[in-house]
């Protein structure tokens, strides 16, 4: 078949800044987010438009897979996320010479 560009709108289901108050840190980024989109349209996303869902209801209605399968991959994405993000918060500051390193923006 080749390769396919498949375009897609998404939206965030959890923000940065959600996780960090979650973790009792605040972040810059807190904003009321009904700015951006309706609490409608958020909840529209989360029910009938989350990409994710979307898939894995098509893949289980196809027989291409298990609920128990598509469980287990989200409990490893989950936990390799986390893992991630607890490096992330036990990771030491830079050094001053060091904090502009890796910087492209």
């Amino acid at each position: 078949m080749g390769r396919t560009f498949a375009p897609s709108t998404t939206r965030r289901r959890r923000s940065w800044s959600a996780h960090a108050r979650a973790q009792g840190r605040h972040h810059v980024g807190d904003v009321n987010r009904e700015y951006y989109r309706s609490k409608q349209e958020e909840q529209t996303w989360k029910t009938q438009r989350d990409p994710i869902k979307v898939l894995s209801d098509w893949m289980i209605s196809n027989n291409l897979a298990e609920p128990a399968q598509l469980d287990q991959i989200q409990a490893e994405v989950k936990s390799e996320v986390e893992k991630a993000v607890q490096f992330a918060i036990a990771a030491p500051y830079p050094t001053p010479d060091k904090v502009n390193q890796d910087v492209y923006a």
